[in-house]
């Protein structure tokens, strides 16, 4: 049973899931997250897409998010 027949369609899904979350590569990039994460963060996707914490947030914002890595 196919629930999905494109990468478009589980997109579609996924953006309009409720709550907030995202999905990234290895490599830390955003490849996606849904409509609420992007009402919260004040951005649209081309803004966010691609980018990596470091290029989304300040030195002060990512200093507390590595510090909540390290506890």
């Amino acid at each position: 049973r196919v629930l999905f027949r494109s990468s478009n369609d589980l997109q579609n899904f996924l953006s309009h899931m409720p709550g907030n979350f995202y999905w990234k590569n290895k490599g830390g990039h955003y490849l996606g997250c849904n409509e609420g994460t992007l009402k919260l963060l004040g951005l649209e996707q081309k803004d966010f897409i691609g980018k990596t914490d470091y290029q989304l947030w300040s030195v002060e914002e990512q200093k507390l998010k590595d510090s909540e890595k390290e506890a």
